[in-house]
């Protein structure tokens, strides 16, 4: 069976009836649901701009309005192709959803946009975070030596619980910096007249390099806080 999506050599037509389409989802003359091609900008599926702070309830009632049209379901009866493009769509559909309504996801695919696919993520661990990595290793060494009943109770354990509560206010914070991001990003998409201004593309590149380092080191945090977790619980602990 042909893909839909190749089929329909002009997206704004409809792929069954090649009427003119006023909406990119349902065809108004003869009711088809219309394919999301692949790789379609997850945004502007959900009808949305593109901005790293939305409304949530906004981005619900999208996704369940949309979902009452795609989901495979209603399509049971359909003809083959019909019902291919409500599987496809429903399973993009929800990885759209699952993408925009998480903040670290969001911005991981702001990033992919903007910078491409290839872009090469920060992994080298934060400058201002290297020191407490490394008295993290060390606690979690001498928690390990420890032995016997007492093991829970100890000095090392109460360490470990004090660098869990610092690292765990880290990553409360670190939210809280992509937030602020987040509004700087917004600003200049909402400002400018064109996202493609060289000013433009030079302060975005600036703001999602910050975003990028953030994203890093939340990752970093939340691996620190998984090994104090399986340390004090003892689970294998991997390495940062």
């Amino acid at each position: 069976m042909s893909s839909p999506e190749n089929d329909r050599i002009d997206p704004s037509l409809c792929w069954n009836c090649h009427t003119q389409l006023e909406s990119p989802y349902k065809c108004d003359s003869c009711v088809k649901i219309q394919p999301w091609p692949d790789g379609a900008d997850r945004f502007a599926f959900l009808g949305l701009p593109r901005r790293l702070r939305i409304d949530l309830n906004d981005l619900e009632e999208r996704f369940l309005r949309l979902s009452r049209i795609f989901h495979p379901d209603f399509f049971q009866d359909s003809a083959d192709q019909e019902r291919e493009i409500s599987l496809v769509n429903a399973a993009r559909l929800n990885k759209a959803y699952n993408t925009l309504k998480d903040p670290t996801q969001r911005a991981a695919y702001i990033l992919e946009l903007e910078l491409g696919a290839q872009h090469k993520h920060t992994k080298a661990i934060p400058q201002d975070l290297a020191f407490e990595i490394m008295e993290l290793q060390d606690a979690l060494a001498e928690y390990a030596d420890q032995g016997g009943a007492a093991k829970s109770t100890s000095a090392a354990a109460r360490e470990l619980q004090r660098l869990h509560d610092t690292l765990r206010q880290r990553y409360e914070q670190n939210l809280n910096d992509l937030d602020l991001f987040f509004a700087q990003y917004d600003k200049v998409m909402d400002e400018s007249t064109s996202p493609f201004e060289p000013q433009v593309t030079a302060r975005k590149k600036e703001i999602l390099t910050r975003i990028d380092q953030t994203l890093a080191a939340r990752l970093y945090v939340r691996r620190a806080l998984e090994n104090v977790t399986a340390a004090l619980e003892g689970r294998d602990v991997n390495q940062l």
